[in-house]
């Protein structure tokens, strides 16, 4: 078995082409330096230098072992920078869910975060609330983007971004003609609801700002997403709360009024406790990144 040692040794010597120059780099005596060279050509049972008072050549054996070493070595290096990286936790593999209500903002926003750790992997999951929560807790997934509900017992959360509630109304709607809506002037709007079987976690945002008690009509239809939120409101079959994001991805005919006074929700990062490496440089990283408070 040859030694890494000398294989270092080899591409030293190999580089510079002069035993002097190459045991200096390797903070070396020469004798010492020539000696490895000669054990490692005994291992190999070829010549890989031609030594004359002038000068040191590579022989074609020896060509051929150092582009081979040296590309090995390279890899080897690669590998322990990677190994110690895993250690701290950044670099690894993440399984990461995320809800469609994240997609247009707090999404991009996370993963542009995520390229200060060039080594990390994420496998992105679209899915339900409820999905979602099941699988962290099932250990199927390392961590979710959600919007700030209430959590099961044992999962920890760290807040990411805050984003405005809006109302949603088609263009020619009374309400269009203002910048901002009152609570109590979106209580007497035809509502469109969402299922809270899909997705609770929109239908408790909309039961915040309209209250079950407070509402003027039914809702008009039940959705299980935004997007499909916004399609209503643009046919005119009513108006919708939704984040305010959505209207970077929303259709023309569609008016955002925000709510005065504000509403807001939080996006969180949500995971079971554990020792993942990977995920605790992810946290790490977001917390110095996004400039945010440490995990509850």
């Amino acid at each position: 078995m040859i030694e890494v040692r000398l294989l270092r040794y080899f591409v030293a010597v190999a580089d510079e082409l002069h035993f002097g120059r190459a045991a200096q780099a390797l903070h070396l005596a020469p004798q010492p330096l020539s000696q490895a060279i000669k054990r490692l050509e005994d291992q190999l049972g070829v010549v890989l230098f031609r030594r004359t008072s002038r000068k040191v050549e590579l022989t074609l054996p020896g060509e051929v072992f150092y582009a081979r070493s040296k590309h090995l070595l390279q890899q080897l290096d690669e590998a322990i920078e990677l190994t110690r990286k895993v250690a701290e936790g950044g670099a690894g593999t993440l399984s990461i869910g995320y809800l469609p209500s994240a997609v247009p903002e707090v999404l991009p926003t996370f993963l542009r975060a995520c390229q200060a750790l060039p080594h990390l992997e994420l496998q992105l999951h679209e899915l339900t609330v409820r999905d979602l929560l099941s699988r962290i807790q099932k250990g199927q997934l390392d961590a979710g983007i959600v919007t700030a509900v209430g959590l099961p017992e044992g999962l920890q959360h760290l807040d990411l971004q805050q984003h405005s509630l809006a109302l949603a109304v088609p263009k020619g709607h009374p309400l269009a003609e203002h910048a901002v809506v009152s609570r109590k002037s979106a209580q007497q709007v035809p509502l469109i609801g969402y299922d809270w079987q899909h997705c609770p976690e929109l239908q408790a945002l909309l039961d915040e700002v309209v209250p079950v008690g407070h509402r003027t009509h039914d809702f008009v239809q039940k959705v299980m997403s935004e997007q499909s939120a916004l399609a209503l409101v643009q046919a005119g079959m009513g108006a919708a709360v939704v984040t305010r994001g959505q209207q970077q991805h929303a259709p023309a005919s569609v008016s955002f009024l925000d709510f005065d006074p504000p509403v807001q929700c939080t996006f969180q990062l949500v995971w079971k406790a554990g020792n993942h490496p990977a995920l605790k440089g992810l946290i790490q990283m977001l917390q110095e990144h996004l400039n945010i408070q440490h995990p509850n």
